[in-house]
C-alpha cells in the first residue's frame, strides 16, 4: 500500500519541521496550511493544533538489503527505543520484518521497517538516487532505500 498524504496535529510547527529537515534530512516546506515533510512520493502534512490523548504512529519502509546502512545511519541521529536490549525488533512470523523505532517531534511514535516481502522491490520509474537516505524514504510498506555506499556519514 502505498501512501500520498498523512496528515497530523502538532502544538510546535516550527520543532517538528527543524526534527525532520535537520534529523531525518527530509525536504521541508511551510504553507499557509502548514508544514509539508516530502517523504518520496509521499508527504507528511504536519498542522497547528493543541495535543491531544494517544500518540501518532508513523512507519517507512526501507529495503531489508539496506537495513544494518539504514540501523548505522539512524542510530548517528536519533536514540533508538530497545525492546529487551536490543534496538532490532523482530517482527513477528507473519510479518517477517526487523523496525528500527524511535520518538519524533512531540512524542511521535517513528519506524523504519524493513519486510522479507520487499526484498524485490525496485525504484519506480522516475525517481532519483541523492546522496541522503531519507530523500527516497517514503509512506509506503513496498519502498526503497537510497545508495547508502554514496550517503555522507554524518
Amino acid at each position: 500500500m502505498k501512501i500520498l498524504n498523512v496528515s497530523i496535529t502538532v502544538s510546535d510547527l516550527a520543532k517538528a519541521g527543524k526534527f525532520y529537515r535537520d534529523v531525518l534530512l527530509l525536504p521541508v516546506e511551510s504553507t499557509p496550511a502548514g508544514t509539508e515533510v516530502n517523504i518520496g512520493s509521499s508527504t507528511l502534512t504536519l498542522n497547528m493544533g493543541e495535543s491531544f490523548d494517544g500518540v501518532h504512529h508513523l512507519a517507512f519502509g526501507i529495503l531489508p538489503a539496506e537495513f544494518e546502512l539504514a540501523h548505522e545511519w539512524l542510530a548517528r541521529r536519533v536514540s533508538l527505543l530497545q525492546s529487551d536490549g536490543s534496538d532490532v525488533i523482530l517482527g513477528s512470523d507473519d510479518w517477517k520484518s526487523r523496525s528500527l523505532y524511535f520518538l519524533g517531534p512531540e512524542g511521535i511514535i517513528l519506524e523504519f521497517i524493513a519486510r522479507d516481502a520487499d526484498a524485490s522491490t525496485v525504484p519506480s520509474v522516475g525517481e532519483i538516487r541523492t546522496c541522503c537516505p531519507s530523500a527516497r524514504l517514503e509512506l509506503v510498506w513496498r519502498t526503497c532505500w537510497p545508495a547508502w555506499q554514496h550517503c555522507p556519514k554524518n
